[in-house]
């Protein structure tokens, strides 16, 4: 069982509304597994367009997405859109889950970042 397979499982009980991913074969082949489990079309945001990526993230509400992004870009994202604290660049490490979860109060808002491995590196 390959990498992607692998996070297949481990997002299957995720409710995984969303599939973003670049337009790298590598990073569609990641993302394919868990499309068809849960019976999405990702929606592919070219490499270079990592902004437009992120502020279609910053849209979602409700929304459980999966996204499968060169791993040059991956620091980018979450530090966009988790807590104040932000992650390093990672460069050669391609077996990594982070799990961004936003909570809307009355009166603030709660974000949390959880970092998870899958699969065999």
């Amino acid at each position: 069982m390959d990498r992607a397979e692998r996070l297949a499982d481990r997002l299957a009980d995720k409710g995984i509304t969303r599939i973003f991913v670049s337009d790298r074969k590598r990073t569609q082949q990641t993302g394919a597994p868990t499309a068809e489990r849960f019976q999405l079309q990702p929606t592919i945001i070219p490499g270079a367009a990592t902004n437009e990526l992120i502020a279609e993230l910053i849209k979602l509400t409700g929304d459980h997405v999966l996204v499968a992004r060169p791993a040059n870009e991956i620091h980018l994202i979450v530090s966009a859109l988790g807590p104040e604290d932000t992650i390093a660049p990672i460069p050669d490490e391609f077996d990594n889950l982070f799990v961004i979860s936003k909570q809307v109060f009355l009166w603030s808002t709660k974000i949390e970042l959880d970092r998870l491995k899958y699969g065999n590196p």
